[in-house]
């Protein structure tokens, strides 16, 4: 394979002068690279990655030191108390305890049984380290504590241990100024505190960042194997943020043994997509046993983070739920030379952070670790501390579609599906039919229609009334105090439509990066998804500001944020961005747009939520299927509700909509509908086409709305205290003001408490 091809694979072609623009930047590029031959193996540098081209890559695990060096000891040395805590050290394996006083719990960082495999590698921190053709799996206790380099110190609040992570012993007991480049050896500190009864541990990845080995830190796992167990009592549980969260039952029985993968705000675009992992929208999880808890807010390093829970009949041996980090970006490809890898050339050199909190009694359940979490979330300002104005009725969330083009190619023709001036005939039918309150999202409503423009250059389409009668239709919902929401993508662009020179985002192959659109008129119009081309992060603020500038004009309640709330990735331009800092650029960008009209953002991704207003499309099941031992719960609802109103997934588009509307009241959710105004003929050979045009459906979603309003409307300032399955099939949710909605999704009628709750329908008590 060329060194130019691999390297700058230019995106496609798209005429004239952009076709010329491309190629003298690819071959900018191309003039920028080093090329290296060393051991065999070619090396190629640019600015933010190297590539190393290898005939084959070695796996290489850690010798096995001896499995006490991997399990809990009881011979523990008391360090330091905060409230009810108290943290020890393991002076033989370097491995702290938490003891939780109230219940005389001891908590450890080390399992307290072996699992009984023949390599047990649990362990305090674990680094995978990529040098030349071999990939090594290393970890605290078999290449530091085992070769006698880890050590530690007190601190005011707690004790800072520190490892020399090694990959054999003789470097491992060299001074670090003494090491070659060749040495595989990395200093790792783990810095434990106590503060307001809360337990905080901590690594400065700034060491592993600067070392002078040739070697990489590609992860580090940080306690991942804190509170493990070979098995739990019927309601123990694992925490995981699976969706709108999840249980993994640890006392119940599963076929399903594999280990689960959950990488916060989803994965990197500007990296190959992994198989089997799953996207979360908060950095927590948690473990019960017993009568004791704790919870774990991921606070620094979010963004760089996969939540891994294993299972004790899966490859770990254990029931336990840790985090691990992205240090350095790095992917593989098979080519006719071999192996590729790419690895970026910046490793992450801030800190990770994790918090702790411990929970006790009745509070040691789910909804006491969501109350912990979002403490702890509005403390970091990650979220707010404001309060829904529960005022009038319910909003249904309408997203409403103007323009949808009919093929995602260069010369693909539109077809309108709603013009503004449709859009408040729309409204005026709504009203009538009893839904009095509506937050309009208005979709497809800028240059390139639902797959838009940049949004630099985007403007009010005039094939559906344009700037004038946009406005009219929001004198019009103002006055029926009713909210207008103008959806815009500020991360990406349609494929037609590239970003002007320096504008466009890179992966670590060099390629131009894209993210697929879903389409929700996709049995009528256009084709499943549209594939869009990401902005380079370096250009997000002056686009903000550009597109808020020409929207000026417009008169709104606010933007929907779409992809800035669902996509999160590193960009490998010239200047490399990391998915820490682009997480932080666009909090900063929420906050600016936020300021002055009222934010509504897609899916919800927390680093965006703090100036958020309404969430739609927050997910109210989970991607994992459901089974005996692994159970959908609304976790991310309970740290929400009550700061803001927030919806699912469109109920009509949904294959149950029966199910959608009762999990949307369950979980506390104001009901969602996508339509279009003009009927829409399916496509040859479209199965089970989703009921889109608002005539088939409106007559449902008003008597949808009635149900919901009244259930839920005097509500939505009140925070969720407590959500359980009550008995088969029915579900309670409770709130602060002392209320109780019961929803049973059983076919037969079910009495709880002495209350009937009818089949397939919900109960309002107070």
């Amino acid at each position: 394979m060329k060194l130019f091809d691999l390297l700058h694979s230019a995106p496609k072609a798209r005429g004239g002068f952009k076709i010329w623009k491309r190629a003298a930047c690819a071959a900018l590029a191309g003039s920028l690279l080093l090329s290296l031959t060393a051991c065999g193996r070619r090396v190629e540098k640019t600015v933010t990655r190297t590539v190393y081209q290898e005939k084959e890559v070695q796996t290489v695990a850690p010798v096995q030191a001896g499995h006490e060096l991997h399990t809990a000891s009881t011979s523990l040395k008391r360090i330091a108390q905060s409230g009810l805590i108290e943290l020890y050290i393991d002076e033989t394996t370097y491995a702290v305890a938490v003891k939780e006083t109230s219940q005389n719990k001891m908590w450890y960082a080390l399992p307290q049984q072996d699992n009984g495999k023949e390599e047990n590698h649990a362990a305090v921190v674990s680094l995978e380290v990529l040098q030349g053709g071999k990939q090594y799996s290393l970890n605290s206790q078999d290449n530091s504590v085992a070769f006698g380099t880890a050590s530690y110190e007190l601190t005011d609040s707690g004790l800072k241990v520190s490892y020399v992570i090694a990959a054999d012993e003789k470097a491992a007991k060299k001074a670090a100024g003494d090491r070659s480049a060749a040495d595989i050896a990395f200093d790792v500190s783990v810095t434990y505190t106590l503060e307001d009864g809360s337990f905080f541990a901590q690594v400065d990845c700034k060491p592993l960042a600067e070392a002078k080995s040739e070697a990489k830190v590609l992860k580090l796992g940080l306690l991942e194997y804190f509170g493990a167990s070979e098995k739990g009592a019927a309601e123990d549980f694992l925490l995981v943020p699976d969706g709108s969260g999840a249980l993994l039952r640890t006392g119940r029985e599963t076929k399903n043994q594999d280990t689960l993968h959950f990488a916060v705000y989803g994965q990197d675009a500007a990296l190959p997509a992994q198989e089997g992992v799953y996207s979360a929208l908060v950095p927590a999880f948690g473990v019960k046993q017993g009568s004791s808890a704790f919870a774990v807010l991921i606070e620094q390093g979010d963004a760089l983070a996969t939540i891994n829970a294993g299972r004790a009949g899966g490859e770990t041996g254990y029931y336990q739920v840790g985090a691990q980090f992205a240090i350095t970006p790095f992917a593989q490809e098979k080519t006719e030379d071999g192996i590729a890898q790419y690895v970026g050339t910046a490793g992450y050199d801030g800190s990770l952070k994790l918090c702790y909190r411990f929970l006790s009694g009745d509070n040691a359940s789910y909804s006491g670790m969501a109350l912990a979490v979002r403490e702890q979330l509005i403390r970091d300002a990650v979220l707010s501390t404001r309060t829904v104005e529960a005022t009038g009725d319910l909003p249904l969330t309408l997203n409403l579609t103007g323009s949808m083009p009919k093929k995602d190619g260069r010369l693909s023709t539109s077809e309108k599906l709603a013009t503004f001036e449709q859009a408040e005939d729309l409204l005026v039918q709504m009203k009538a039919k009893g839904i009095d309150q509506i937050n309009l999202c208005y979709q497809g409503a800028l240059t390139g229609g639902f797959n838009q423009k940049q949004a630099t250059d985007a403007k009010l389409l005039i094939s559906l009334g344009g700037k004038m009668r946009f406005n009219d239709l929001y004198e019009s919902m103002s006055i029926q105090k009713l909210q207008l929401f103008l959806a815009a993508d500020l991360l990406s662009t349609n494929l037609r439509d590239s970003f002007s020179a320096g504008n466009t985002a890179y992966g670590i192959k060099g390629e131009a990066i894209t993210a697929a659109k879903e389409n929700p008129f996709a049995a009528y119009v256009g084709p499943p998804s549209f594939q869009r081309e990401l902005r380079s992060l370096k250009s997000l603020e002056a686009a903000a500001r550009e597109f808020m500038i020409n929207t000026r004009k417009v008169t709104l309640t606010g933007y929907c944020i779409g992809d800035a709330g669902r996509l999160l990735y590193s960009n490998f331009n010239k200047e490399f961005t990391s998915r820490q800092a682009a997480a932080q650029q666009l909090a900063k960008q929420g906050e600016s747009i936020g300021a002055n009209r009222k934010l509504m953002v897609d899916t919800g991704n927390f680093y965006l939520l703090k100036n958020a207003d309404i969430v739609t499309n927050l997910p109210l099941t989970s991607a994992v299927t459901q089974d005996a031992a692994y159970e959908t719960i609304p976790f991310v609802q309970m740290l929400l509700h009550g700061m803001m109103d927030y919806s699912g997934a469109s109920i009509n588009l949904a294959e149950d909509p029966e199910t959608q509307m009762l999990r949307s009241i369950e979980y506390g959710a104001c009901p969602s509908f996508t339509w279009s105004y003009e009927e829409l003929k399916a496509k040859e050979g479209a199965k089970d086409a989703p009921e889109v045009y608002y005539v088939g459906s409106l007559a449902q979603a008003a008597d949808y709305y009635k149900q919901a309003d009244q259930a839920l409307a005097d509500l939505r300032g009140a925070r969720m205290t407590k959500h359980s399955m009550v008995q088969e099939n029915v579900y309670c949710t409770e709130y602060d003001s002392s209320s109780l909605v019961y929803v049973n999704y059983g076919d037969a009628e079910a009495t709880v408490n002495g209350v009937t709750i009818p089949a397939r329908s919900f109960l309002r008590l107070n």
